[in-house]
């Protein structure tokens, strides 16, 4: 395969070759953005595992199968998605109606428009009339100390803001999305906040932050930037679906669940034997490769013995 232009060249800085036209051949050249992974890998992941396939779907691999993530939004290929395993605490992820989550005056309607997996399940999440409360789904329990990525996905459907809150971190903390704009407004007591657009008017809204009381993880909806507090009109409201709440500093692919917690095995890719030492120098060579972080930042490193636990690699190269 062709070697990719930015790595073959910074092979040739490695090298010495900097000002050579003549790029040295590469003696191994990975491309993960071709959705096809090399025959000298072996994956492992004893778990499905979701990812956001070709046409920007969010879609389940079968145990086993390697994940070559997409950008939902604008369909370019990410690479080969590796994730270290992780559990969503939140039953009943798609299901705002059942009883594990309760409700403040909200009243939601099940399976009120399509997902961004493509199913009839996401859930509408409508304001009660009444002014003198908060109106949020709630559910799920956390330990003090621990640090949390709470996300959910989240479409307006007449109301434009939500809230994400709980996890003990003050009556008026929280982070604050716009789903008009597709923007984060505001974060209090939470560390970090983040906004992913996955197509259709959906949006995966994130917040991390350390727990201090053992109280879950609440979802309020409001019609303006400022109040929680305030008069629904009885119809307008914001779609939501796939709630998760996960232990770890940075959130990870979606984990669906129904009746109890569900963990996603860890991603293992692995070249061995004389699939591995038949191009492998030990006394000298670079390694280089480019990959997305978990904080959704392009990297492209020269002698990388190890990447974060949640990364999109879409190339590498041995020289």
């Amino acid at each position: 395969m062709p070697i990719n232009s930015t790595l073959a060249a910074a092979c040739s800085k490695a090298l010495g070759f900097a000002d050579n036209p003549m790029i040295p051949t590469a003696a191994l050249n990975l491309d993960f953005t071709t959705g096809t992974l090399d025959s000298r890998i072996t994956f492992t992941r004893s778990t499905t595992g979701s990812y956001y396939n070709s046409a920007g779907v969010l879609s389940t691999a079968a145990i086993n199968a390697p994940r070559f993530d997409y950008n939902p939004s604008t369909l370019q290929a990410n690479g080969l998605l590796i994730e270290e395993s992780r559990t969503n605490l939140l039953t009943y992820s798609e299901q705002f109606d059942n009883a594990a989550w309760a409700k403040t005056e909200t009243t939601v309607i099940a399976n009120a428009t399509i997902a961004p997996d493509g199913t009839s399940t996401a859930d509408k999440v409508i304001p009660s009339t009444n002014s003198s409360v908060d109106h949020s789904v709630n559910s799920g329990s956390v330990t003090v100390g621990t640090t949390y990525a709470v996300s959910v996905y989240a479409k307006s459907v007449g109301y434009n803001y939500l809230f994400i809150r709980g996890l003990g971190l003050g009556g008026s903390g929280g982070a604050r999305f716009n789903l008009n704009t597709g923007t984060v407004e505001g974060v209090a007591n939470y560390s970090s906040a983040s906004i992913q657009s996955v197509g259709n008017g959906w949006y995966r809204c994130i917040a991390i932050g350390t727990a201090s009381a053992v109280t879950g993880v609440y979802f309020n909806i409001s019609n303006t930037a400022t109040q929680l507090a305030y008069s629904g009109d009885g119809t307008s409201g914001i779609y939501l679906w796939g709630a998760q709440l996960e232990a770890g500093s940075f959130a990870t692919s979606y984990i669906p669940t129904v009746a109890s917690q569900v963990t996603r095995a860890a991603d293992v890719a692995v070249m061995t034997g004389t699939n591995f030492s038949s191009w492998y120098n030990q006394t000298e060579g670079t390694v280089y490769t480019e990959y997305d972080s978990a904080g959704g930042v392009t990297r492209s490193e020269e002698h990388t013995s190890e990447l974060q636990s949640h990364s999109f690699i879409s190339y590498a190269v041995f020289c």
